[in-house]
């Protein structure tokens, strides 16, 4: 379901990118941003240059699409359960909940 992104204007998207910059500077630290168990090395890789178009011009739609694309997001993962570690399918909505999570994120 898209955000209502209320006040999204030029000024506020100029901000997002300001946290954005801050937090890729500082990937791997308690700051850094957010990339998630879920993505691929290459959904690695692209993600802060995603989020960081989707602020400056799009929106966390084309951000879910873009995640679902191009092999960015495993398609299976490991569970650890009583019995031990299975591999179940990542969920459908994983790429939206990344998506609206990040956007959100820094929008708000």
């Amino acid at each position: 379901m898209p955000l209502s992104l209320k006040n999204l204007d030029a000024q506020t998207r100029a901000l997002m990118l300001e946290e954005i910059d801050m937090a890729i500077a500082a990937i791997g630290g308690e700051e850094g941003l957010y990339l998630g168990q879920r993505l691929t090395t290459a959904g690695r890789n692209d993600f802060p240059g995603l989020l960081k178009q989707s602020a400056e011009q799009r929106d966390e739609r084309w951000l879910t699409d873009q995640l679902r694309s191009n092999s960015r997001l495993k398609a299976k993962e490991e569970r650890h359960l009583k019995k031990g570690v299975i591999l179940a399918d990542v969920p459908f909505s994983a790429p939206e909940t990344l998506a609206d999570g990040e956007f959100n994120y820094f929008w708000s």
